[in-house]
Parts: structure tokens; sequence; C-alpha cells
């Protein structure tokens, strides 16, 4: 049955409309060779990520969600990037042209910004800038369902969401079926391997987010990060903040690194939402925490602490 399932899936995210001028894409002819992933390599390429970030502060341009804006340009100061937030078509296709990687969220999106995140993403590619697509709350909207699909086709470096967004991102689940506004509502290792098989053919690194984080890349093995606390799902923005940290990482890394990018940003993530909470009590203490923490958080204390499993 779950066979089944993905084979609809991989069939879902390979189709267009007739009249939709848009990108095809398919999985490549001649996939490359599998790749052989180490936790200690990824665990050492996450903080040297993190340590670049610090150091070379990549720019990021940002269409995101209003709910999460503050949160996003906060948590990416904190880790040592320059976000710019932009909303207007114009300034978006001008910022996409010379930043170091954007973020396309589609969490509260209207017409006008749809055109936006059209053009950047656009320009983005054009010039070669790797950017990140978060699906937030697709499902049974669908301006940004529809929008968000679109999107998938047009070269992401990285897609990351909840286990719903991305099964209804990946034509596995209606768009009716979908999560629960920005919740999701199946755990995440129930949608890995469809966003494998995402992976396969967008060629986007994949993040399901959840109580772990799994990262998916086409011909590599699934990634899991271990770290992590539940007090991160009960402030609002928290995944939308990982989104922009994987820009953030790609805009150091550049677009052919993605695998690392991702990871590294569910790490850094879930580090440091772990060791706030293991400092604070409330939800609002945990919120102020999490900032400390990402500002704090150094790449040796990540090589040390960090959790990821290699799943075969």
């Amino acid at each position: 049955m779950a066979e089944d399932k993905g084979r609809n899936a991989a069939t879902a995210v390979d189709a267009d409309d007739d009249g939709e001028d848009d990108v095809r894409l398919r999985p490549r002819k001649a996939p490359a060779a599998k790749l052989t992933l180490l936790s200690a390599e990824l665990l050492k390429a996450s903080a040297a990520a993190l340590d670049a970030v610090r150091s070379r502060r990549p720019l990021v341009a940002c269409i995101t969600n209003v709910l999460s804006a503050t949160r996003v340009a906060d948590g990416m100061l904190a880790l040592g990037a320059s976000p710019i937030m932009v909303q207007d078509s114009g300034e978006a296709t001008a910022l996409a042209a010379r930043c170091d990687a954007l973020l396309a969220n589609v969490g509260t999106i209207d017409r006008t910004q749809a055109e936006a995140l059209r053009a950047a993403v656009a320009r983005a590619n054009m010039s070669s800038h790797p950017w990140v697509l978060d699906p937030a709350g697709v499902g049974s909207l669908a301006l940004r369902t529809y929008l968000a699909r679109e999107l998938m086709r047009r070269f992401p470096a990285v897609i990351r969401g909840n286990a719903s967004e991305i099964l209804v991102l990946a034509g596995v689940v209606g768009a009716e079926e979908g999560g629960r506004g920005l919740d999701a509502t199946v755990p995440a290792d129930d949608a890995v391997r469809d966003a494998q098989r995402l992976s396969q053919v967008t060629h986007a690194a994949v993040v399901v987010s959840g109580a772990s984080d799994f990262i998916c890349v086409e011909n590599a093995p699934v990634v899991a990060v271990r770290n992590g606390t539940p007090m991160l799902s009960r402030i609002a923005g928290s995944g939308c903040l990982q989104g922009a940290l994987a820009a953030a990482f790609l805009g150091v890394l550049g677009g052919q690194e993605r695998l690392n990018a991702a990871v590294a940003a569910a790490l850094v993530l879930a580090f440091a939402g772990e060791r706030a909470a293991s400092k604070a009590k409330t939800v609002g203490s945990f919120a102020a925490a999490l900032l400390d923490s990402l500002d704090s958080l150094k790449g040796s204390e990540l090589a040390k602490g960090g959790k990821i499993d290699i799943l075969k």
C-alpha cells in the first residue's frame, strides 16, 4: 500500500497542467552514485557552516509569513546572517539578483506577494542564487497550495515543511486533507518515504520537521536530527525560522551543498531549542532563551552535542 502511494506521489509532482507555463522536472536518466554519509562528518560540516555564517554574514532576501517575520529576522540576526524582508515585486526582483540566498515562504500569501515570489524566484535562478521553498500552511487554502506546487518545479535548493505540508506538496494527500492551519496532523516519520520521492523529482533537499527532523536528498540515505524540544512547537514561526536558517546556510555553502545546508538548519534550531528549554520553563521565557541560545551557540558545541542518525 505504501509503495502504491509513493508511485502516485511521483506521478503527482511530475505532472503539469497542459496550459501551465512552467518547468517540467523529471528524475535524472542516469542518477549519480549513492552517497555514503557519516554522522560525524555531518556534525563537522554543520559546525563549519555555523562558523561560516558568523564570519561572512550572508544577505538573505526574505519573502515570508507576516506572522513569523519578526521571529525569522531576530533568529537570523542571532545566527549571524543579514536578513532583509521584501514584498514588492520590483524590490524582490532587484534584491534576488544580489542576495546570497532567497527564502520563499507562502504562509500568508496574497496575489501581490505571489507575483513577488514568482519574480524573485525567477531572478534568483537567473543569478544562480540558491533559494528555499517553505510551503507553510498548504492544504485547504487554494492560493498558497497552487503557488507552492508551482514554485517547487522551479528548482528550489531546499524544501522545508511539516509532514502534512510535505504530503500535500507531493500530491499524496489531497488539499482538503492537509494540515490544520500551520499544524501537522501526522508525525514526521509518516512522510519520509514520500519526501524521498519528492527530492528525487525536484532535486531539492527536503526537510520534514517534527519531533525528529528528517532530511531527504536523492541518491543518499535519510538523515534524522534527534535534538529538539516540544517547546519549539508552542511558539509561532519556529518552522518558518528553520526554513530561514536553511537559506542562511545556503548563502555561505551554495546550492550544490543543499544537504549540508538543510542538515545544519535543522540541527542548529533543534540544538538551540533543546538548550533553551533546559533554562526556560514557560513559553514566553523560552522564546527569549531561544534567541540567546542561537546567539551564543558555537560550532564546537554543535559538533560535540549534536545527535544525528543515518537511516539505512
